[in-house]
């Protein structure tokens, strides 16, 4: 994830994303090494807000993109006249980070118990 947060420093809006995957590699230490409990379940759940926030903020691109895009164009570089290719990609980012939110979020409800 730090790779992730390390790849978007020449993207206009690096803060956002940057403290995304920062916050995922976060949660990853914290679970890893079993450092306190409950600020890793309060950290996840905060992560899982802001990916599901984000979500809905990139819905219209991605509606865009499957209306006037194709899946190769995933990988083409950035152009201006198709943002919505960059918000797709981001969901990608979203969704595995969500993804692994939500099951490291699972793992630690389940090990508790």
């Amino acid at each position: 994830m730090l790779y992730f947060a390390g790849l978007q420093w020449n993207d206009p809006d690096r803060l956002i994303w940057i403290g995304i995957y920062a916050g995922a590699a976060i949660v990853s230490l914290t679970y890893i090494f079993s450092i306190c409990t409950s600020c890793t379940k309060a950290s996840t759940l905060i992560l899982i807000c802001i990916c599901i926030t984000m979500l809905f903020i990139t819905i219209p691109g991605i509606y865009v993109f499957f209306l006037e895009s194709s899946f190769s164009e995933i990988l083409s570089p950035m152009q201006d006249n198709k943002p919505y290719i960059e918000q797709f990609r981001e969901m990608l980012g979203l969704i595995i980070v969500l993804a692994y939110c939500i099951y490291t979020f699972l793992k630690l409800n389940k090990t508790k118990q």
